[in-house]
């Protein structure tokens, strides 16, 4: 079954930039990933330090994978320290209706 996968990060102030770059070649990298159907970043229009990342993987084997992958490992060691707060990551399957 196939997995959505929302993930939101605020960057500390100032740290926008490294933020939106890191997020770029991970999700660059991810895209390259066998279970990886879709990936995308999304930054605030309202608020410049808040980033989403949406993915469609092919099922939770292929995000337990992916969660184990180098780039991902990478991201997350440097995303933490650019963050002012936990990110936010949920796991969802579509709706029937």
């Amino acid at each position: 079954m196939e997995l959505f996968v929302f993930a939101r990060f605020h960057a500390r102030e100032g740290q926008e930039a490294t933020l939106a770059q890191a997020i770029c070649e991970s999700v660059t990298a991810s895209r390259e990933e066998a279970g990886c159907l879709n990936i995308h970043a999304f930054r605030s229009v309202r608020d410049p330090r808040l980033f989403y990342i949406h993915s469609r993987l092919k099922d939770e084997a292929a995000f337990d994978l992916h969660a184990e992958l180098p780039h991902t490992v990478r991201f997350l060691a440097c995303a933490r320290p650019l963050i002012d707060h936990a990110l936010d990551v949920t796991r969802t399957e579509r709706c029937a209706f």
